[in-house]
């Protein structure tokens, strides 16, 4: 982590290494009192690790209207989230953008009414 890194890979990196640590501690000691509490909060860290990826996405989306970074953020999102509540959304839009034939959503709309 360098000077002048976006502080958003900083946190997405610190959240990813935290459900690294929790999924090997929690595979290493299934046995352990804490496991329960500990895969709550791995539960937490991985809808707010994927809710994360889709806000970058919208991000690009309706804020930046950069369509080819749009793009492949949704497409990460999808490889990485599948099961995601936004999943559904985010194919939506990436089949839109992909075809490339409807402006970007308004700035400031909220996600559900991306289509």
């Amino acid at each position: 982590m360098g000077l002048g890194q976006p502080v958003e890979k900083t946190i997405a990196q610190s959240r990813a290494d935290a459900v690294a640590a929790l999924r090997g501690f929690v595979l290493k000691y299934r046995n352990d009192q804490q496991v329960p509490t500990l895969q709550e909060y791995l539960r937490n860290l991985e809808r707010e690790t994927a809710e994360a990826a889709y806000a970058q996405a919208v991000f690009y989306d309706r804020n930046r209207h950069d369509r080819a970074a749009a793009i492949a953020a949704y497409r990460d999102f999808q490889r990485r989230y599948p099961d995601a509540p936004q999943a559904r959304e985010a194919a939506a839009r990436l089949k839109i953008l992909e075809r490339g034939v409807l402006p970007a959503p308004q700035q400031g709309a909220p996600h559900e009414n991306v289509r």
